[in-house]
């Protein structure tokens, strides 16, 4: 074929490649800016490399996007799975309305953390001890350890082999409670409780709840910003703790 020839082909075939390598830009740079992103949120479960983004990707397929939606707590179907604990409340008072606005919550599938109202170190250190207090004062019931979902990223309190693991948290691993490496925290709690938690400014639902064994009611309380707050987020921990061994082994508050 004459060189006059290929050319008009040449282009033909070019220009389909160069509007989808143009059209690829804009996806690419959406994509990086995303993962830097994903990849400035505090460590948790997942690796954090590209692994663990592709992982947190397909999970976003499955996860739930209206955190601050309360209607799950109140539908005969999540209802019926909690029985017969799930509608009582297991908070020693009410709780308080939060002050303030909510703490930025990217909408991540996992880890989510909050990126503004960080806890101190101090309190960090604060709500560690009274993890690792609570559980010795219920060494029948709990056990204080890292914890396993965050790989290791925090403390958490666990259900003791001994205490069967409610059905409806069976995917984990005994582990009601743990605190992030930002001061915020994941715990279970009972439908009743954690519709207040929302609706008061303290908590927000995990995205991944309600898929497979992971419950609807395991939500995200904000980090405590003053030993007022810590009262509150003191106050759930035993909650939790309360709900997910009620009728069997009691626990003590410290």
């Amino acid at each position: 074929m004459a060189l006059s020839q290929q050319i008009p082909l040449l282009n033909q075939l070019a220009t389909p490649a160069t509007v989808a390598g143009i059209a690829l830009v804009p996806i690419l740079t959406y994509t990086v800016k995303y993962y830097l992103k994903w990849r400035a949120i505090p460590r948790g479960g997942l690796p954090n490399n590209i692994l663990g983004f592709a992982i947190q990707s397909a999970l976003q397929l499955v996860a739930k996007r209206d955190t601050i939606d309360e209607s799950p707590f109140s539908d005969p179907v999540v209802v019926a799975r909690y029985k017969p604990h799930g509608e009582e409340t297991f908070l020693a008072q009410p709780l308080p309305v939060r002050s303030g606005s909510r703490p930025t919550v990217p909408g991540f599938a996992a880890p989510q953390r909050q990126m503004t109202e960080q806890a101190t170190s101090a309190m960090k250190e604060k709500m560690s001890n009274f993890l690792h207090q609570v559980a010795a004062a219920n060494s029948n019931a709990t056990v204080y350890g890292p914890s396993k979902l965050e790989g290791g990223n925090g403390p958490g309190v666990f259900l003791a082999d001994k205490v069967q693991t409610p059905a409806f948290m069976a995917d984990l691993k005994g582990e009601v409670v743990h605190h992030h490496l930002e001061g915020s925290s994941h715990m279970v709690l009972s439908l009743t409780d954690a519709r207040e938690a929302v609706s008061k400014g303290w908590a927000q639902r995990f995205p991944l709840g309600g898929v497979r064994a992971i419950p609807w009611t395991y939500v995200l309380i904000y980090a405590p910003r003053d030993d007022g707050e810590l009262a509150v987020w003191k106050g759930l921990v035993v909650a939790s703790l309360r709900f997910v061994t009620a009728g069997g082994p009691g626990i003590n508050n410290v």
